[in-house]
């Protein structure tokens, strides 16, 4: 196993919108805003895309590879958060 750890901030004037797959959740990062990012995975670590929504704003796709990926904004496992709102 192997483990990456980054965090990604938000330096822009404008939101960036991150998305997280495969659930497709999308969040806002305003100017300022971080996340960290915790990946521990076997072969396949996580894919972050790069791309351009349909108004032109920018977007980061999180898709994740064979392991555990973790994606905290201000100490909330935005991940965890998807499964408990999708289980009510």
């Amino acid at each position: 196993m192997q483990n990456t750890r980054f965090i990604l901030r938000n330096d822009d004037d404008k939101c960036l919108t991150l998305n997280l797959e495969p659930e497709s959740h999308f969040v806002e990062l305003a100017q300022g805003e971080e996340v960290v990012v915790s990946d521990t995975f076997d072969k396949s670590p996580v894919t972050l895309r790069f791309s351009r929504t349909d108004s032109g704003e920018a977007m980061l796709t999180f898709w994740p590879g064979d392991g555990e990926v973790r994606v905290l904004k201000d100490g909330v496992g935005l991940l965890d958060l998807i499964a408990t709102t999708a289980a009510v």
